[in-house]
């Protein structure tokens, strides 16, 4: 993802024992009134959270305050059972959520196919460091608006999730055919090699043909 402002929002059912074990540095400071709070100091950036009246636990993250992070201070929590982080900064055309379970490798040849017809549903994909990673849209900081995202983005999650696993399968079996290969290739030598011998590689995806690097 480009370097964008972003702000962590994170929430959770309260229960008090859970959320001490999640937050140790909140062990035995935590203040239920319905109140904004900081976490305790350590670490970069402002951190504030708040046991809100309705049961829930909210906390906020981000290098600074601005807009967004005072906008989710000011949302009322959202109504669900969900115990999670999601990751929202402001796009150009209202706001952006992830989480961390909708990376997957790529871009692939399809991938711009895939965002054209997925962004019906108001999702995406976003460069990440390891390939990419799923987003959903949404237009307004208001707790109906987010869950109806977060709804979205778990949809997208599981989906990435499937796909992820599909990968991981292929990816196995792939090179457990390159490695039988390579297992002929030694037993072809009957052993007649000394240890420290760098052994040919298989025939498989050899090749004679030059590269050739194409203009930009």
């Amino acid at each position: 993802m480009k370097n964008k402002n972003k702000v962590i929002y994170e929430q959770s059912p309260w229960h008090e024992e859970h959320i001490e074990a999640i937050y140790p540095k909140l062990r035995d400071l935590l203040i239920n009134d319905n109140s904004w709070h900081d976490f305790p100091r350590g670490g970069k950036g402002i951190a504030q959270y708040r046991i809100a009246k309705e049961g829930y636990f909210q906390a906020v993250f981000a290098k600074a305050s601005d807009d967004l992070f005072n906008q989710l201070k000011a949302m009322s929590p959202l109504i669900t059972s969900d115990d999670a982080e999601w990751t929202i900064w402001q796009g150009e055309d209202g706001y952006v959520i992830t989480s961390v379970f909708t990376v997957t490798p790529g871009p692939f040849r399809n991938t711009a196919e895939t965002a054209e017809w997925i962004y019906r549903h108001g999702l995406g994909f976003e460069p990440h460091s390891k390939g990419l990673q799923g987003v959903a849209y949404f237009s307004d900081i208001e707790s109906g608006c987010l869950l109806d995202a977060v709804e979205r983005l778990s949809w997208l999650e599981k989906t990435i999730l499937g796909l992820n696993e599909r990968l991981e399968q292929l990816s196995r079996e792939f090179w457990a055919d390159i490695r039988n290969a390579s297992d002929h290739v030694v037993n072809a030598l009957d052993n007649n090699i000394d240890q420290s011998e760098i052994i040919p590689v298989p025939n498989q995806y050899s090749t004679t043909t030059p590269k050739y690097r194409e203009p930009a």
